[in-house]
């Protein structure tokens, strides 16, 4: 399982670089966080934090990272953060 967090004003720039990588349906889940501006910066944040939430295989894992690294790379102080762990089970 793959996740990543972002503040939302990224959104129009960071879902596309996850469907031009080849996810193409990726659902967000949306939420507030009070303390968002000053790690965000920004006059445009306004505290909203968006997750993707992504079931891989293991080995997709390592192309997500690094998709979250170069985009680090280009918005060093946006606060953005990725979370792997183990699935333990998926029933489809």
């Amino acid at each position: 399982m793959f996740v990543f967090v972002y503040a939302d004003y990224f959104d129009d720039m960071i879902t596309p670089m996850f469907k031009q990588a080849g996810y193409i349906k990726v659902h967000n889940m949306t939420g507030e966080h009070k303390g968002l501006e000053s790690r965000a910066g920004g006059p445009g944040s306004h505290g909203g934090l968006t997750s993707l939430l992504l079931a891989v295989p293991d080995e997709q894992v390592s192309h997500l990272l690094d998709i979250v690294r170069n985009m680090k790379k280009e918005f060093p102080d946006a606060g953005l953060g990725a979370f792997t762990f183990p699935l333990e089970e998926v029933v489809v």
